[in-house]
């Protein structure tokens, strides 16, 4: 899918903690306070979560929480359904 129909469909929402975050304000980092909102989110509903992953020197928006190669985490507000769901800018 493409970043254009994972913004349309999925809506994800900006990141209230720091307002100049990456992928238009959406972008939650690894560590501290953005991680753990984002490790809350994880808790109690992991369909919402999406992982901004390094792949071979290009970004990928992948479906759920991961730790190899993330480079960030985006929220959305409406929860994916396959965990094989990968955004690429196509």
């Amino acid at each position: 899918m493409s970043e254009e129909v994972f913004y349309n469909d999925f809506q994800p929402i900006k990141n209230h903690i720091e307002s100049e975050s990456s992928f238009d304000g959406c972008m939650f980092e690894t560590y501290g306070e953005e991680l753990e909102y984002v490790q809350s989110i994880n808790e109690t509903n992991p369909n919402l979560v999406w992982t901004v992953i390094d792949s071979d020197g290009e970004l990928v928006i992948c479906a759920g929480y991961a730790y190899v190669n993330r480079m960030g985490y985006l929220i959305t507000k409406t929860p994916w359904v396959d965990i094989n769901t990968c955004v690429e800018d196509n």
